[in-house]
């Protein structure tokens, strides 16, 4: 075996070398600095290709830095609207209402039916009467039966008893009602004939 040594000589001034090829030149300094020139024909940022969604060709163009999307039609979908079909457990339900004259309404009947029969099981969370004045009130109670004609096994919810023309009651003790009972107020006693309006709302949900 033997090895053969060459010194390489030193060079004074930049060389240049020249590679050709099938599109341009390529030409390269001593100092591996140069200009590449000619047409580059491989992938580049002008090129596309094809693939398919389904039987449907996308092309995907990356032209100029910017992605597209080629043979694709995007659409909102459509989820429709939900639509509830049976009562809604928790959810406050209302019984909302006024009576004009309470004293003039007491001397036709001292029972006034608001829902002849329940659809489903409720509980009543809250009971609320204000009348037109603080000066007078009203007594009497929210109650639950079989059925409105007869009133069998009648039952107190809460009463309506007001304090300053007001009654706010959330603690309700007997709250349950079943499905299909009949829910009325029961006046203890004639209303004041100076009370012009008695609002009532009875707070409500489905068990």
């Amino acid at each position: 075996k033997c090895a053969i040594f060459e010194t390489l000589p030193t060079w004074t001034t930049d060389k240049t070398y020249t590679f050709p090829n099938k599109s341009g030149t390529f030409a390269m300094t001593s100092d591996i600095t140069g200009t590449n020139s000619g047409t580059n024909t491989g992938d580049n940022a002008a090129n596309s290709s094809s693939t398919y969604i389904g039987t449907t060709a996308v092309a995907l163009n990356r032209g100029s830095g910017a992605l597209t999307l080629a043979g694709i039609t995007l659409t909102t979908p459509n989820i429709g609207v939900a639509t509830a079909t049976a009562n809604i457990k928790g959810e406050p339900k209302h019984i909302r209402f006024a009576i004009m004259d309470p004293a003039g309404a007491y001397a036709i009947s001292p029972t006034l039916c608001l829902v002849p029969s329940i659809d489903a099981a409720i509980t009543v969370t809250s009971v609320k009467v204000t009348l037109d004045a603080t000066t007078n009130e009203v007594l009497g109670d929210l109650k639950r039966a079989d059925a409105f004609i007869g009133l069998a096994n009648a039952a107190v919810v809460n009463d309506f008893d007001t304090t300053s023309g007001v009654r706010d009651d959330s603690t309700i003790t007997s709250a349950a009602i079943a499905s299909r009972k009949a829910i009325y107020l029961s006046f203890d006693s004639a209303p004041n004939a100076a009370i012009k309006i008695m609002n009532v709302d009875i707070t409500y949900t489905y068990d």
